[in-house]
């Protein structure tokens, strides 16, 4: 696959973070640079329902016959202080669910939205054993005109639908999904935050496996259901610097041992023993576990790592246990020997800097090995990106989706090429990196390495944090990128 990359030639008009003139060129490219643009805006669009199609069941379920059962006041929860811009996450939740059940016999049942209550399942149930479930999470916005506003639902529902297919769980129509949700939405109106233009509703549905067959094989029952909660500002006291730990000596010492252990033509359950008792022992050695497949990989090619499954976070969790124990809040995860950039905590990494050739560019890792999940937020930045470069004069900008490699950090960061290195998500739009405390395989030492993401010019971080939130919270007009909840 080609490196997707385009430019846009910006002139500032004036300091508002939606009036810029664009101008878009190719280079090399193999996808259109905006298909974006040609998105319909999702409040827009009608249920096949509503539309008048037929109804099949084994397709999907439908909003027009969901059941809705409100929460007496007696089982409401009580709400967190009003004005309080630091709830933290998933800590209240809101006074109701959906839920609706699949067959493998009958397709999906008719939808259920009431009062939020523990599932009940049986001890055998798929998901328990084999970890068959997935999750999206997405934002809702009370803007300052009052009106909530859902970010990008189709996009998180089309990843839903790609990684339900992925792990043999049912598929389902986006638009039923997404209105059956602005319906929990208006009901637990009150839920959403006024307090602050940084606060919201985190959404999170949810699909699980719940045939109680311990086999080994595709589910014959699921569940999907949708909870949500108020949260507050990721930074609620302004931006703050975040420390990565980026170490893949175990992982690489586990490839290397192992290769010289075991030859490729005789790669055997022997080979394999005798390869995982020497990783462990330099796992002892080292103070930790070690495992047959090392510590810091979070995703490899042709596996789930580009698909939202829980199976992806938990391994994470250790890693992330150690990084702390360094001083440092995020992990870099890094990608064979040559040590490529992939992910940063739970979010896709971006990276400004003056490329080798002299020219400003913005950079991200690719998607096409697989190892990276397509953000929502990612995908907003690449869109934004492109439709400008960056202010005060004319400036030539790229944006480009390509590999690049910790040799090639440490190289920019020397030659003063870097400005700006951050994450980007759900949570936070945008989370500036201001340190790497990084493991240097040829002296076997840490160094840490600064990054100017805070005090760099042009800060194209703050740009897109700003222009992002102006679109969520309704400051900024962009009806394709968000899902009025209306009355």
């Amino acid at each position: 696959m080609a490196a997707v990359r385009s430019v846009a030639l910006l002139t500032s008009r004036s300091s508002s973070s939606s009036a810029f003139l664009v101008r878009h060129c190719s280079l090399t490219t193999s996808a259109p640079i905006c298909a974006k643009c040609d998105s319909t805006a999702p409040a827009a669009r009608s249920t096949p329902a509503e539309k008048g199609h037929a109804k099949d069941h084994a397709r999907t379920f439908y909003r027009a016959e969901m059941v809705t059962t409100p929460a007496l006041p007696s089982e409401r929860a009580a709400k967190p202080p009003a004005g309080d811009s630091t709830l933290p996450f998933g800590a209240y939740y809101s006074d109701h669910m959906i839920d609706v059940d699949w067959t493998m016999a009958d397709g999906w049942g008719r939808p259920r939205l009431h009062r939020i209550q523990p599932l009940q399942l049986h001890p055998g149930a798929k998901v328990l054993h084999y970890a068959i479930e997935l999750f999206e999470g997405m934002k809702a916005y009370r803007g300052v005109d009052n009106t909530i506003r859902i970010f990008r639902p189709d996009m998180n529902m089309a990843r839903m639908n790609r990684t339900a297919a992925r792990c043999a769980l049912p598929t389902f129509d986006s638009a039923e999904l997404i209105a059956m949700i602005a319906d929990q939405i208006r009901l637990d109106r009150e839920w959403v935050p006024s307090s602050s233009a940084t606060s919201s509703l985190y959404i999170r549905p949810t699909l699980i496996a719940t045939d109680k067959t311990l086999g080994v094989g595709a589910p014959h029952a699921a569940k999907l259901f949708v909870v949500t909660c108020p949260v507050g500002a990721y930074f609620p006291s302004g931006f703050q610097s975040v420390s990565l730990l980026a170490d893949s000596q175990f992982v690489l010492e586990f490839e290397i041992r192992y290769r010289a252990l075991v030859a490729p033509s005789r790669r055997t359950i022997e080979g394999w023993t005798k390869a995982a008792a020497t990783h462990r022992s330099v796992g002892r050695h080292r103070g930790g576990g070690g495992g047959i497949f090392g510590w810091f990989v979070r995703a490899f090619p042709g596996g789930v790592g580009a698909y939202k499954m829980g199976c992806n976070y938990a391994p994470t969790i250790d890693v992330a246990q150690s990084a702390a124990k360094k001083g440092c809040q995020q992990v870099l995860w890094l990608s064979g020997e040559n040590e490529e950039l992939t992910e940063v905590g739970t979010m896709n990494i971006f990276v400004l800097w003056k490329n080798e050739e002299g020219d400003l560019e913005l950079v991200t890792p690719p998607l096409d090995r697989g190892l990276i999940l397509p953000g929502v937020t990612r995908d907003s930045l690449l869109a934004l990106g492109r439709e400008y470069g960056e202010f005060k004069f004319l400036i030539l900008f790229s944006v480009s989706e390509r590999a690049f490699t910790m040799e090639d950090v440490r190289a920019a960061l020397k030659q003063d090429r870097l400005l700006q290195m951050f994450g980007a998500g759900t949570a936070c739009v945008v989370s500036p990196v201001g340190e790497i405390v990084y493991h240097n395989r040829k002296t076997g030492s840490y160094e840490t390495w600064a990054i100017p993401t805070m005090s760099a010019k042009p800060n194209l971080m703050q740009r897109f944090y700003d222009h992002i939130t102006d679109i969520q919270y309704g400051r900024t007009d962009r009806p394709e990128w968000v899902y009025e909840v209306r009355e």
